[in-house]
């Protein structure tokens, strides 16, 4: 019995966040659910996921996040492994790719780092709610150039006024 059912089909008219959440379950369906993975003594259940992962590669390909997987996979090898697998013919592109990235920034590269960083805890930034001071006053600038322009434009259409005559023209 695997130890994580898959999940339901997915019905036509599902929205964008309840796909997400489907190809989510699905995915770990996948890693961990469609065979038992057991844990060695002292291992972690990602761990032996993840272990798992590097076992039969192919199951990389149906993840959610493959380039995330691999990097997660690199990230608990030795530096002394992955320096030890560099040259290795042996390995699966889409792990040789997550182990190059992590040995550059073990090499300390501060761009693959960031990359890293970014894949598995995201980008930094704002918080929902949280306002940029700088972003507030290009917005209300904005605003107040946009209203400006319009009210020119709108007084200088008042404002005009064509002289001439009126003349009949016979049909």
């Amino acid at each position: 019995m695997p130890l994580i059912d898959p999940p339901p089909p997915l019905p036509e008219d599902a929205s964008p966040g309840q796909r997400e959440m489907h190809a989510q379950a699905v995915e770990r369906h996948l890693t961990e659910g469609g065979r038992v993975v057991r844990p060695a003594e002292g291992e972690d259940a990602t761990v032996a996921a993840l272990r798992e992962l590097g076992r039969d590669h192919e199951r990389f390909m149906r993840l959610h996040q493959p380039i995330t997987a691999s990097l997660k996979l690199a990230l608990l090898r030795t530096k002394e492994e992955l320096e030890s697998r560099a040259q290795s013919t042996e390995t699966p592109a889409i792990i040789a790719i997550g182990e190059a990235q992590v040995r550059k920034a073990i090499d300390g590269d501060n761009a693959a780092f960031r990359e890293i960083a970014e894949r598995l805890e995201g980008k930094p930034g704002n918080r929902a709610g949280d306002v940029d001071p700088e972003a507030e006053e290009k917005r209300a600038l904005m605003a107040t150039t946009i209203e400006a322009t319009i009210r020119a434009l709108t007084d200088g259409k008042r404002n005009r006024v064509v002289e001439g005559e009126a003349t009949e023209v016979e049909p």
